[in-house]
């Protein structure tokens, strides 16, 4: 993953309040929050960056392949929050984010490798489940990261639907 390759840790799909963010980019003190746009509306959009600017980032960046749906969610979003909060947010094409990502001052972290966890339960829909999980080898992490972008990457490709 790019992100980790300039020192960031990475987790998709971290929580923010009741809700989550795409992708969480960490770093040092920084905090990124990453959102990806592909076919929800810009009110969708907008609403997951108010939810962002609730948490504990230090940046979020929106990024879409719609540049006039990055335009109006910007609009938009100028007219709801303060400078402040307004100024924690970028609006980025894939490329211009991953410039914006190098641009960065590199600063290597070291993450440690995850951990067994015991059986754990909680209750989903009514429903209890159980799951038990095991470490994954460092390819098994690869094949999941890759597997992962290259949906991401397609779904940014597409077209909204009409």
């Amino acid at each position: 993953m790019v992100a980790e390759e300039l020192g960031f840790r990475a987790t998709m799909e971290a929580q923010v309040g009741s809700g989550s963010v795409d992708l969480l980019l960490e770093r040092g003190a920084s905090r990124i929050a990453v959102e990806f746009s592909s076919t929800t509306g810009v009110s969708h959009e907008t609403q997951n960056i108010l939810k962002c600017l609730i948490g504990d980032y230090t940046y979020i960046a929106l990024v879409s392949a719609d540049a006039q749906k990055l335009e109006q969610i910007e609009a938009k979003l100028r007219e709801r929050v303060s400078e402040a909060s307004f100024a924690k947010v970028g609006y980025y094409e894939v490329e211009p984010f991953l410039v914006y990502l190098r641009g960065l001052p590199v600063i290597p972290i070291t993450s440690p490798a995850p951990k067994s966890q015991k059986p754990s339960e909680r209750k989903v829909m009514g429903w209890t489940v159980r799951a038990e999980t095991r470490e994954q080898t460092s390819d098994e992490a690869a094949e999941a990261k890759a597997v992962t972008l290259r949906a991401l990457a397609e779904a940014l490709r597409k077209p909204p639907p009409k």
